[in-house]
């Protein structure tokens, strides 16, 4: 590689990186929104960078490469609140499809299992593309790398990481 003269105009931004931009490619006070896109230890790193600069959370969006490693971890843990037997609904383009899940079955699986073409990708709690509203009942996200925390306050889950915590579960695509 040719030397770019300086270790901040190559490789990965970090922490320090994003300090070292702060005012010179950027100005926190006055910036509305920072779009990252990298792996999810990059991603972690300016974030908290930034919400150190004083960077309100709900302004920082990403969308990860990779989550490295953190899916088999998550799959290891069950859910101590996951229904015996859950009767789900689930609602995309204003039809209903009505299926029964296992404790630890995942409602998207389970939907496409009942037939319902909802919609995916990675099935791995990064890309959002499984996004979804419980509108009735309760359910647990095991892993989530792509809804903010009001998304999750308003009841939005990622279908391809959650679990039926109520006997009854009704799910919408359309909200």
């Amino acid at each position: 590689r040719e030397d770019q003269g300086s270790d901040y105009t190559t490789g990965r931004i970090d922490a320090e990186k994003a300090n070292a931009y702060s005012g010179k490619f950027f100005d926190v006070a006055t910036t509305t929104g920072h779009y990252l896109c990298g792996p999810l230890g990059m991603i972690e790193g300016v974030s908290g960078a930034l919400e150190s600069m004083g960077t309100k959370k709900s302004n920082i969006h990403f969308e990860l490469f990779n989550t490295a490693g953190a899916t088999a971890e998550v799959k290891a843990k069950t859910s101590s609140k996951a229904s015996a037997n859950a009767k789900v609904t689930v609602v995309l383009d204003g039809e209903e499809t009505h299926f029964e899940m296992g404790p630890k079955d995942y409602v998207l699986d389970a939907a496409l299992d009942a037939g319902a073409d909802v919609p995916y990708a990675c099935k791995g709690a990064v890309c959002c593309t499984c996004r979804a509203k419980v509108l009735k009942g309760t359910a647990e996200m095991v892993m989530n790398y792509a809804l903010v925390d009001d998304e999750v306050k308003d009841g939005y889950v990622l279908t391809c990481q959650t679990h039926a915590t109520s006997d009854e579960l009704v799910i919408s695509f359309d909200e």
